[in-house]
């Protein structure tokens, strides 16, 4: 069965993570800030829970100094979001890891299993959890997996809140960012004349459960994405647009995902598998 065409990526998704080491440097930077500390969320010494905005009385601070510091860290801030948005047009390229093969087509199956997929996510940056977009992140990859499913033809239902399918499938999505965080800052400040780069990879670890026998196996994913910072890479945005490119990767995850969950359901006493083409398809390994 043909894979039908890929609906247009919703921009949105990943527009606060789409330089994970810039945004990482903002939140270095950004050390107190309304009188909490950024890195751990923890109340400042000597600013009051209750009202994080007023300082205790030994320690109260000038109108002036607190309009200086105000203005300090507003042009900190500034300074960094232009070399953000600059970095994000200037000059960018995206390029997918092609580690897993293409999938171009699904098998077509007569016996088709019921299924329960449910899916998490987590992101971290160079070793570090990263929550910016997380939850919104994982709305869509939930949303992602069941639409990717239904297309591939290969059950008779999909849904993530069926406690009676044939096959619970759950999912965890780990979107491990990496790149050098100076030399991001440093291609920003050049306004891209000096590249950078990031690399998300995509690890997605399946577990598939036949809830009548309870027997479980485990499926392993993994893709990624490798965006490059410079401003003679700019012809290249229009085709090589990041969220773009990290879409396609995670369709394609998805697409094949499906692909390796009935494998296993049709071996399972479960139901009897009746293929009318064979598996895999195409380059899938």
């Amino acid at each position: 069965m043909p894979i039908e065409n890929k609906k247009p990526y919703n921009y949105s998704v990943y527009i606060h993570t789409t330089e994970h080491n810039v945004i990482n440097a903002i939140c270095l930077w950004k050390e107190v800030d309304d009188g909490k500390n950024v890195k751990n969320n923890e109340p400042v010494k000597g600013v009051a829970q209750s009202d994080t905005n007023k300082v205790s009385k030994d320690i109260e601070p000038t109108k002036t100094e607190e309009n200086n510091h105000s203005m300090e860290r507003g042009m900190k801030y500034l300074k960094l979001l232009l070399v953000l948005a600059f970095s994000s047009i200037a000059g960018c390229a995206t390029f997918q890891g092609n580690i897993l093969p293409e999938v171009t087509s699904f098998p077509v199956a007569t016996n088709k299993p019921s299924v329960n997929v449910t899916l998490s996510f987590r992101q971290n940056t160079n070793g570090q959890p990263n929550n910016i977009g997380e939850k919104a992140g994982e709305l869509k990859l939930q949303k992602m997996v069941i639409e990717r499913f239904e297309k591939s033809g290969l059950y008779s239902s999909v849904s993530a809140v069926n406690q009676n399918s044939d096959f619970t499938v759950t999912t965890s999505v780990i979107d491990e960012g990496n790149g050098p965080i100076g030399l991001a800052l440093l291609s920003g400040f050049t306004f891209c004349l000096i590249p950078s780069y990031a690399t998300d990879t995509f690890k997605a670890t399946a577990v598939v459960k036949n809830n009548k026998t309870g027997v479980k196996k485990t499926i392993e994913l993994e893709d990624s994405t490798t965006m490059w910072i410079q401003i003679f890479l700019l012809p290249l945005l229009p085709f090589k647009f990041l969220p773009a490119v990290i879409s396609d990767v995670q369709n394609n995850i998805m697409d094949t995902l499906a692909i390796r969950v009935y494998e296993i359901t049709k071996n399972s006493s479960t139901i009897l598998p009746v293929l009318s083409a064979p598996i895999p398809v195409g380059k899938l390994q």
